[in-house]
């Protein structure tokens, strides 16, 4: 078996510097990599530090960590999630053969640990983190109460104010995404980065938070996507059925589109990617395909609407011209394909402005009394006119004003 050090040595120095720092081990710069490793594992192991390190696992997980305790458990479909997750924690390694072995050290130090104590308060606290999780990508800035109504969406759980900002304190820095200031949490990246917090300030606005349910929760924390609302499972199907698509391929697009819908917030590109992809029978194949996929992103939960579908915020609105997006095309065959759907996206309620994102070049072909000149829309992901094989937005579009 190998050791919590062992499995340490196997990174950088600089890597290891930051993971004390996050445990709270000071004055590392002078001590050699073998000297780090060794006081990460003096704090990692500590009798307490671990009890709240275990206590974030959830019923399944601790199954998985207590029985790679005596032996080799196989990555199964039923268990990758949570041998990887016991895997990235530190708790455990996966070998080469695909088998998660949890740490020699680790296990012993397990050992003086009273399971009568860490399984009735890592019940309560692997919920509250798994709130946590949802608070931090939905909200990304969410105050205490908030946080509180998300824990107590759960049938039975019933924790104050005070209780969730103790089980917070008590997680392991170097399993949490944000810090709290005063009575408001703030995702890290938001901290490091002033400009993103003012633009996601700027988009949230004034929107209500969203309170989930239990499954959303865990759906997010396991999957980190929202990929079994009806709306995705309806392009799935016709990604298969079809397109032709394999059933890996359209969850990876799956994956891929939730994700850029949900946090990018600009799904001109997402659309873009999706239609080039797809080798389309005929035009009411393209004019479905665009129609669930905004379908979809209308059913996105997205972190600039505080967990809220655009169809939630459009519901709490009259309904009117801006409160549904414009949608712009992004490259010459989008634009086409978006002409022949227009009916339909503007009887959903969507803008459409097909000359928004174009740009007019002159084009001269021929010579003498051949000679023809003519003008033809130039989009920014079509081939740029100069003939370098890039995107025109990567290229002579580079410097363009909308």
């Amino acid at each position: 078996m190998i050791t919590l050090k062992e499995k340490l040595m196997l990174r950088k120095k600089n890597a290891l510097t930051e993971y004390a720092k996050l445990l709270g081990i000071r004055k590392v710069s002078a001590l050699n990599k073998a000297a780090l490793a060794e006081k990460i594992c003096e704090v990692f192991l500590d009798k307490d530090q671990l009890f709240y390190r275990l206590s974030i696992l959830d019923d399944h997980e601790m199954m998985l960590f207590r029985a790679a305790i005596s032996a080799p458990i196989p990555m199964s479909e039923k268990n990758y999630a949570g041998l990887m997750r016991l895997n990235m924690m530190d708790l455990a390694i996966i070998y080469e053969d695909g088998c998660a072995r949890v740490l020699e050290d680790v296990a012993r130090a397990y050992q003086e640990i009273d399971e009568s104590k860490l399984d009735p308060y890592r019940k309560k606290a692997s919920w509250v983190y798994r709130c946590l999780h949802w608070c931090e990508n939905m909200y990304g800035v969410f105050p205490v109460d908030i946080f509180v109504d998300v824990i107590n969406s759960k049938r039975g759980m019933k924790v104050t104010a005070a209780e969730a900002v103790d089980i917070f304190d008590r997680f392991p820095n170097t399993e949490v995404l944000s810090f709290l200031y005063e009575n408001l949490f703030i995702a890290i990246i938001y901290v490091v980065d002033i400009e993103a917090f003012e633009e996601l300030r700027r988009k949230q606005a004034d929107k209500d938070y969203y309170i989930p349910g239990c499954f959303e929760i865990e759906e997010l924390y396991d999957t980190d996507t929202l990929i079994t609302d009806k709306a995705y499972q309806e392009l799935k199907a016709f990604l298969i059925k079809k397109i032709g698509w394999d059933e890996e391929r359209t969850e990876y697009t799956l994956l891929d589109m939730w994700l850029a819908n949900a946090y990018d917030g600009d799904f001109h590109d997402t659309l873009e990617g999706l239609m080039e992809e797809i080798v389309f029978k005929n035009e009411k194949q393209a004019e479905t395909a665009i129609n669930l996929f905004m379908n979809a992103l209308n059913n996105t939960r997205m972190l600039q609407n505080r967990g809220h579908k655009p169809i939630e915020i459009i519901r709490k609105k009259p309904f009117g011209p801006g409160n549904m997006p414009t949608i712009v095309p992004v490259s010459s065959m989008a634009a086409e394909m978006l002409s022949q759907a227009a009916p339909d996206i503007r009887k959903m309620g969507f803008g459409l402005d097909l000359e928004a994102n174009a740009d007019i070049m002159t084009v001269t072909q021929g010579s003498g009394d051949d000679k023809t000149i003519t003008q033809k829309k130039i989009y920014p992901n079509d081939p740029c006119p100069c003939g370098s094989g890039k995107k025109y937005k990567k290229c002579c579009g580079r410097n363009r004003t909308d």
